[in-house]
């Protein structure tokens, strides 16, 4: 589970006001072994670090109360130091998007999706 500052709503689907802060739900997270802690990640899909700048494409959950990404890694990027959108996702959007700049991705989104 993640905890996101929200920035920016570009647009919200759902009956209910986005809060300013979120939590995300992922596959996988810690798991206690009888020989100690193990740190699990969704394949292909690497964890998210304090400080990343992200565009997430998120559904809610109304029974749990949390938010999860709409297609995995195919709905999140995240922001490299060049400025660039980057993800993990393989399917035909994500990888039309990979290494565009982020600006000009947000841009777009705003656009088709407002």
């Amino acid at each position: 589970m993640y905890k996101a500052v929200v920035l920016e709503v570009v647009r919200n689907a759902g009956p209910y006001q986005v809060p300013p802060v979120i939590e995300i739900d992922r596959i996988g997270g810690v798991i206690n072994t009888p020989d100690g802690a193990v740190s699990v990640e969704e394949a292909g899909f690497p964890p998210w670090f304090v400080g990343t700048k992200l565009l997430l494409f998120l559904s809610w959950d109304a029974e749990r109360a949390v938010f999860g990404t709409v297609g995995g890694p195919n709905a999140a990027f995240e922001v490299d130091p060049e400025g660039r959108a980057r993800t993990f996702g393989k399917g035909p959007l994500a990888a039309k998007h990979n290494r565009r700049p982020f600006a000009e991705l947000l841009t777009e989104v705003k656009e088709r999706i407002r």
